[in-house]
């Protein structure tokens, strides 16, 4: 490692060091074993149909507004590619869909990891034969050097503690010119400068049901609201400006970013697509990037 990727790995790039210094990678597991991604949030029953279906259309309609950027599809479908932080299975099926079908799940999490097989076994019983799950920290990845072309991680970075090490990973197990998705929690105007929104999400009353965030908004601390937004127990979520983000990449080439994501279903009222749409274009809370090896 040279002497500018050693700096970046062990300076503070989120500017919030304490929230990160007495984290492990053992409490970022013992979470996400104790509450994989949306469980608590449906009224379905973890593991159904019912509930897969539940979080794709939330995750689609939320984060994406609608529908999927589709640039995060354009790769080839035949080389093979590892959904780092694959969670409960979303883009493994979403991929899959896609044509996509030389995939690796890998997850911190056993819990996540069994519920993904569930769901792909509720959606394609070709899928849970073809793709390969396993147990892996993003930090210190099992994998071989340059085995994959493409990798695709989204919003699992900024749950670990030491980003750097996860982005280090994935440059190591991409084969020369494989490309990766990477996306993190952004750092928008509204975070930026949440003492002047503040009063205005008082008066909106937004919040988000289940996992104990009914009051997330009314933090005085953005480092807890982001922190909080996947569960009030969560031990660890961070936010980076774009140049954050950035020098965190520079391993890679990068050759496209965007933003995306409002967080509508925090509020009480439902707002049209078309204003969805541009709210999430204009105070994104999420930053996406496309890079090369």
């Amino acid at each position: 490692m040279n002497a500018n990727l050693k700096n970046i790995t062990h300076k503070n790039i989120d500017g919030k060091i304490s929230q990160r210094e007495n984290v492990s990678i053992k409490d970022v597991e013992q979470f996400w074993n104790n509450q994989p991604l949306f469980v608590g949030e449906s009224v379905y029953k973890e593991g159904t149909r019912e509930f897969f279906e539940h979080h794709s259309q939330v995750y689609i309609d939320d984060c994406f507004a609608g529908s999927i950027d589709s640039r995060i599809f354009k790769i080839d479908k035949d080389l093979p590619m590892l959904d780092l932080g694959c969670g409960i299975g979303f883009w493994v099926v979403e991929f899959y869909k896609r044509g996509f079908h030389n995939i690796v799940g890998a997850d911190l999490s056993e819990n996540s990891l069994k519920i993904a097989k569930e769901r792909l076994n509720l959606y394609s019983s070709t899928l849970a034969h073809n793709v390969f799950f396993k147990k892996e920290n993003a930090e210190n990845l099992s994998f071989s050097n340059e085995v994959f072309n493409h990798v695709n991680c989204q919003g699992v970075v900024h749950h670990t503690p030491n980003p750097k090490k996860a982005i280090l990973e994935i440059h190591r197990v991409l084969k020369q010119d494989g490309t990766a998705l990477i996306s993190v929690y952004y750092k928008n105007s509204i975070l930026k400068n949440w003492s002047l929104f503040r009063p205005i999400a008082q008066l909106l009353k937004p919040g988000l049901s289940g996992r104990n965030r009914e009051h997330i908004y009314k933090k005085n601390s953005i480092d807890e609201i982001v922190r909080m937004y996947d569960g009030s127990q969560n031990p660890l979520g961070l936010a980076f400006s774009r140049k954050e983000f950035v020098e965190l990449l520079e391993p890679f080439k990068i050759y496209d970013m965007w933003y995306d994501f409002f967080p509508a279903r925090s509020l009480k009222f439902k707002i049209p697509r078309f204003l969805h749409k541009f709210l999430s274009r204009v105070i994104p809370f999420m930053i996406f990037a496309k890079v090369k090896k």
